[in-house]
């Protein structure tokens, strides 16, 4: 962490790294982080005691504090650990930090079976495709979760197949992004839809 000519600390706004969880401290983790460091100027340490999402150590990694993460979930304890091994060796696919095949859709059915494994794979699925990241029920209805899977393949993959689907079942007429990544994408179809709900508005 940088200190001015007053051997104050120099605040600085850090990435929002966090895994999504229930009750995560990620959008005051910097209020929190700086607050501590009034008390402990000197730290070197940080101890996570009831990580969570991890976003004060995600936080704390950055600043060049030294973290010891801890949960009572030892699952997501290896997953945590996991994130910062890839991170820090460079490893990443062609969609981002994880293996390429955690970017494919899990349905239904794939989360129920892998959603109790011990596993790398088990505790991701566990919370980005669980209902508000409760990390127990499965993330989309029945009646929407095909809409959610070809949105996830227009995205993810640029599938021409899912758009023409996903057009004709909502009546609409999305076209390809060329945006670079999948996430720059999956902004520019939130505003899309959102501009073409406001248009069905005015015409009603």
């Amino acid at each position: 962490m940088q200190k001015d000519l007053f051997n104050d600390i120099t605040k600085k706004t850090y990435s929002n790294l966090r895994i999504p969880y229930m009750g995560s401290k990620n959008k005051i983790s910097h209020d929190l982080m700086y607050k501590m460091l009034e008390y402990k100027p000197n730290a070197k340490y940080f101890v996570d005691c009831c990580g969570g999402g991890a976003s004060l150590s995600f936080l704390a990694i950055q600043m060049g504090l030294k973290v010891h993460y801890n949960d009572l979930q030892t699952d997501l304890v290896n997953f945590v650990e996991y994130i910062i091994n890839r991170v820090k060796n460079n490893e990443k696919s062609k969609y981002g930090l994880f293996p390429e095949e955690f970017y494919n859709f899990v349905d239904r059915e794939t989360f129920n079976k892998h959603k109790n494994e011990s596993t790398i794979y088990g505790q991701f699925i566990r919370i980005c495709y669980s209902f508000g990241n409760s990390q127990r029920s499965y993330l989309f209805g029945k009646d929407t979760e095909n809409q959610k899977y070809l949105a996830h393949n227009i995205v993810m993959f640029q599938c021409e197949k899912s758009l023409k689907e996903f057009n004709e079942i909502l009546n609409v007429k999305f076209t390809l992004s060329n945006k670079k990544t999948w996430n720059e994408r999956r902004f520019d179809y939130m505003q899309n839809f959102s501009r073409e709900q406001r248009l069905k508005k005015k015409m009603y």
